[in-house]
C-alpha cells in the first residue's frame, strides 16, 4: 500500500499554516495562558495545595500553628500576610511574573521565600533549650499537573486556532 500527497494538496497545507500563524497572536496566547495560570493558582491555595500534583500541603506543626492562629487569626497555610498568594494570583501584584519568551512563558513570584516553600527549607534555631536544627516541609505553591500544564500552553493555542478555522 502507498500513499501519495499530491503537491497541490502540501500547497494548500502549508497556505493554511501560514494564515493561522499570521492570525494567531501570540500576546492573545499569553493573556488566555495568564489567566488560566492564575486560575490554576487560585484554585491551589484554596485547596491548600490539594489541586496541584504534589498534594495537599503538609499541615502546619502543633506549635507554629498555635502561634499564628494567636497572632494571625484562622488563615490558610501559606497566606500569614498573603503577599505570597497575591504573587501568584492577582496579576497586578508587584511580585507577579508571567514573561513571555521566544520559547514560551516563565511564570512565578519575585517574592524571596517563595522558593523555601517550594522545596522545603532547613534551618537552625536557638531557643532556651540550645540551638537545634528545624525542617519546613515543603509546601509548594506552583506544582502544576500534566493537565493544568495544558490548560496554560496548549489549550490557548488550540482555541486560537480553532477560532481561525471560521
Amino acid at each position: 500500500m502507498r500513499a501519495q500527497v499530491e503537491k497541490n494538496g502540501l500547497l494548500k497545507i502549508a497556505q493554511r499554516l501560514r494564515d493561522i500563524q499570521a492570525t494567531v497572536k501570540p500576546s492573545q496566547i499569553a493573556q488566555e495562558a495568564q489567566a488560566a495560570f492564575v486560575e490554576i493558582e487560585r484554585a491551589q491555595f484554596r485547596s491548600e495545595g490539594a489541586t496541584g500534583k504534589s498534594g495537599k500541603w503538609a499541615a502546619l506543626s502543633p506549635k507554629y500553628r498555635a502561634w499564628k492562629q494567636r497572632t494571625h487569626g484562622n488563615k490558610p497555610i501559606l497566606e500569614l500576610s498573603g503577599r505570597l498568594k497575591r504573587s501568584l494570583t492577582n496579576p497586578k501584584s508587584r511580585d507577579f511574573v508571567f514573561t513571555v519568551t521566544k520559547s514560551g512563558f516563565i511564570m512565578g513570584s519575585r517574592v524571596k521565600y517563595a522558593r523555601f516553600h517550594m522545596t522545603g527549607h532547613r534551618f537552625k534555631k536557638t531557643g532556651a533549650s540550645g540551638t537545634y536544627t528545624q525542617k519546613m516541609p515543603a509546601r509548594p505553591p506552583i506544582s502544576l499537573t500534566r493537565a493544568q500544564m495544558k490548560r496554560i500552553v496548549v489549550d490557548p493555542i488550540e482555541k486560537r486556532i480553532k477560532r481561525n478555522r471560521r
